[in-house]
C-alpha cells in the first residue's frame, strides 16, 4: 500500500492530498529532573506537540495558467442582479462585477424596496450580502454598487502566495491530563503575502506605487479561469529589479496584506462548481479562511496499513507556489490540537 495523508471536516469522510512527500513529527518538550546525588543530567519528556508537513500538487493545471490581476477604475452600476448562495446570503450574478468598491456604500433592494438596513454583513471582495436571520426575502434581490473591474498586471513568471497562521497555546491542566499531555492549539493571527517575479515591465512602475503607498485589490487565479481564486487588499512592500549585460531585465515585487477595516473580510478564497482543485486542499483552504480545525490521518502504509496515526489539527501553513515551467504546488503544515492516536 502507498503512503497517504488525508483530511476531513467530520472525521467520517476523508480525502487524500495529491502529495508526493509527507512527514509526521512528534516533539516532546524536555524538562530537567536532575537531583542531588546524580552525576549525570536527567531529563524527562513533558508536553508533546505534533505536526504533519506535506506538499500538494494542483493536478491538471500547468503553471503558465496561473495569473495575477489588479483592480481598475471604480465603476457605478444600478439594479445589479443577485442570486442566492445559501441561507440568507446573496451574491452578484455577473462575476465581472463581483468585487465591490468598499469606499462606496451599496444600496440593496428586495423587490424594488431599499432593505440595506436588513443586511448584517457585506463581503466586498466577493460581491455578497448576508441578511439578518429574522428578515424574510420578498422577491428579487438587486444592488446599486460601485464595482472594481480587474486586469492582468505585470509580466510575471512565478508566484508564491504565503498563507500562515500563528498557533496559540490553549492548553490547561484539566485538558492536558485528559489527553495524555498533548498541547492544545488554536488559530492566532493569520498572515498573507504574495511574491511575484518576472520580466521587468516599465508601464506598471511598481516603484512609484510603493512610494505612494497605494492600496488595491489583487486577485490571484490559481487556475487561470477564476474557478479557484484568492482576493485581498494589498500594498507593495518591496519592488526590485536587476539584470546583467545582454540579459533580460527582471523584477520581483512583494505584496503585503493590508486590512483596511475590521468590518469586512480583507482576504478570501472563492471556488465555483467548475473548480478542479482537490477536495483535501479545499478543506485546508476553508479551514484557513474560517479559522476552524480539521481531522488529519497520516497513513504510511495506506488505508488499513500499519503505523497509521490521526488527530485534530490547526492548519498553520497553506502556501502556494507556481512558475510557468512547473505545476502549482501547495505546501501544507498542520499542528496538532490535542492528542495523536492510532487509526
Amino acid at each position: 500500500m502507498s503512503k497517504l495523508v488525508r483530511f476531513s471536516t467530520d472525521d467520517t469522510t476523508y480525502y487524500s492530498l495529491p502529495a508526493n512527500a509527507a512527514e509526521l513529527s512528534s516533539n516532546g518538550e524536555v524538562v530537567d529532573d536532575s537531583i542531588l546525588g546524580q552525576t549525570f543530567e536527567s531529563q524527562f519528556t513533558s508536553l508533546i506537540n505534533w505536526e504533519v508537513g506535506t506538499d500538494a500538487i494542483y493536478k491538471g493545471i500547468p503553471g503558465y495558467q496561473v495569473c495575477l490581476l489588479k483592480e481598475g477604475t471604480s465603476t457605478a452600476t444600478t439594479s445589479e442582479a443577485m442570486e442566492l448562495v445559501s441561507g440568507k446570503t446573496y451574491k452578484t450574478t455577473d462575476t465581472s462585477k463581483d468585487i465591490w468598491d468598499a469606499s462606496v456604500t451599496p444600496v440593496i433592494y428586495d423587490d424594488g424596496s431599499d432593505v440595506t438596513d436588513e443586511v448584517i454583513e457585506f463581503n466586498y471582495l466577493l460581491g455578497q450580502v448576508t441578511f439578518d436571520s429574522g428578515y424574510t426575502i420578498v422577491g428579487d434581490i438587486t444592488a446599486d454598487v460601485n464595482y472594481l473591474p480587474v486586469a492582468v498586471i505585470g509580466r510575471f513568471r512565478s508566484f508564491t502566495l504565503t498563507q500562515s497562521v500563528a498557533a496559540i497555546d490553549d492548553s490547561d491542566v484539566q485538558t492536558l491530563k485528559a489527553n495524555g499531555g498533548y498541547r492544545v492549539n488554536k488559530q492566532g493571527l493569520r498572515s498573507v503575502t504574495l511574491e511575484a517575479s518576472g520580466i521587468f515591465d516599465a508601464t506598471e512602475d511598481f516603484h512609484d506605487q510603493l512610494a505612494t503607498r497605494d492600496s488595491f485589490v489583487l486577485e490571484f487565479q490559481a487556475d487561470g479561469d477564476g474557478n479557484s481564486k484568492a482576493r485581498g487588499y494589498f500594498r507593495i512592500g518591496t519592488a526590485s529589479q536587476s539584470g546583467a549585460v545582454g540579459d533580460t531585465e527582471e523584477e520581483t515585487v512583494n505584496f503585503n496584506l493590508n486590512v483596511p477595516s475590521s468590518d469586512y473580510k480583507p482576504f478570501v478564497w472563492s471556488h465555483n462548481s467548475s473548480s478542479t482543485l482537490n477536495q483535501a486542499i479545499l478543506i485546508a483552504l476553508n479551514a484557513f479562511n474560517d479559522e476552524s480545525d480539521i481531522y488529519v490521518q497520516y497513513l504510511p502504509n495506506g488505508v488499513g496499513g500499519t503505523g497509521a496515526k490521526e488527530g485534530v489539527a490547526v492548519v498553520t501553513d497553506i502556501s502556494l507556489s507556481s512558475s510557468i515551467d512547473d505545476m502549482p504546488r501547495f505546501t501544507v503544515t498542520v499542528t496538532g490540537d490535542g492528542s495523536l492516536s492510532d487509526v
